[in-house]
């Protein structure tokens, strides 16, 4: 049986959650003076969301409340100077910076290596390196020409964080019409990936959103890239079924076994080691003995 209290605290971080997508001040400050609703979301992950949607005017009422920006405020270990840094979002970093975000503390990113001790300033120039528009650029280039670039408005990676707001927000919503004309839409769905999405999808426990995109699957024949529920979805290693096993998602677990997810695959969590090795049915029983 689910616990009243975990569904109760995915329902206050879904509404969090479509408060910091679309970035209302005024919204964010209610949410965080209730005592009630803000008692069931830590401030550290709050921040972290912020980071993620890039929502300046949230961050900028957080910050008039809240001191201190040098603590990690995600599993992984990383700093909101970190994640603003790896999104390019040049708002952000400055107004972390104007709220005094050490730039001197490397990131310890347990989920992945490919950016795990850099400085914000190396994990941005890193992180440039891989948009379309720098592929020409070296380090005898300008400064001020790298600048220039990072700011220009139709970077790709601008237009990728849209798109990643705008399906979250379909997601979280569990709308089935709007999901499809997303998915369907070969110019917005190219910049999110479908294993992107699934993992979203497992995350807010959208039945009605993974039942359109395994019908899709379907229709196509074949797996759609991304779609296939015995691989990892996320850097922490997860299997849909993890995911939907450690927030005892039923309708979705059950959705799952349907579309020929396996249940003999041990999760290889690299963040929560709790689950480490567990099987979707262990974890599962796992967290029914913590919700008694």
């Amino acid at each position: 049986m689910m616990y009243k209290g975990h569904t109760k605290e995915w329902v206050m971080l879904n509404e969090i959650t479509g408060i910091i997508i679309s970035d209302s001040k005024d919204e964010l400050i209610s949410f965080v003076n209730d005592p009630v609703k803000s008692s069931y979301i830590s401030r550290s992950e709050i921040l972290g969301k912020i980071c993620v949607f890039n929502s300046v005017k949230c961050a900028t009422a957080f910050l008039e409340s809240e001191t201190g920006l040098d603590y990690p405020v995600d599993r992984a270990g990383r700093y909101p100077l970190h994640i603003a840094a790896t999104n390019l979002y040049s708002d952000l970093v400055d107004l972390f910076l104007r709220h005094g975000a050490r730039t001197d503390i490397p990131l310890c990113d347990r989920g992945g290596k490919d950016f795990r001790g850099l400085l914000p300033l190396d994990i941005a120039l890193k992180r440039s390196r891989s948009l379309e528009n720098l592929k020409s650029w070296t380090p005898g280039d300008s400064i001020f020409e790298l600048i220039t670039i990072l700011c220009l408005p139709q970077l790709g990676y601008a237009k990728e964080g849209q798109r990643l707001n705008e399906i979250t927000g379909i997601i979280s919503s569990d709308s089935k019409d709007q999901f499809i004309s997303f998915v369907n839409d070969p110019v917005r769905s190219s910049y999110i990936s479908k294993r992107l999405v699934l993992e979203k999808i497992c995350i807010y426990n959208s039945v009605n959103c993974a039942t359109a995109l395994l019908e899709l699957a379907l229709l196509e024949s074949e797996t759609v890239p991304g779609t296939d529920l015995n691989y990892s979805v996320d850097y922490h290693g997860r299997c849909p079924m993890h995911i939907a096993a450690m927030n005892l998602y039923s309708d979705l677990v059950d959705l799952f076994l349907r579309h020929g997810a396996r249940t003999d695959i041990p999760s290889r969590d690299l963040v929560q080691k709790d689950f480490s090795g567990l099987l979707p049915l262990d974890i599962a029983l796992k967290i029914s003995r913590y919700d008694l």
